[in-house]
């Protein structure tokens, strides 16, 4: 991952030319998931999180998931 950018920057990046968000975003989901797997509740809440936010997730997706 790029640590010169904060992580929702790194992400709105790569939604930004991307063909296929969703598969953007469970990629990043497991890169953080490497990068943090003693974190992994607090991961997949903020991925959820920021892809409801960035319009990638809508409220029905992440309903019961996190």
């Amino acid at each position: 991952m790029d640590n010169s950018a904060g992580l929702f920057e790194q992400l709105q990046q790569r939604l930004a030319c991307a063909s296929e968000p969703l598969e953007v975003l469970n990629q990043f989901e497991a890169e953080l998931l490497y990068a943090f797997p003693a974190e992994a509740t607090s991961v997949v809440e903020l991925v959820a999180s920021w892809g409801h936010r960035l319009g990638v997730l809508t409220r029905e997706d992440i309903d019961g998931f996190v």
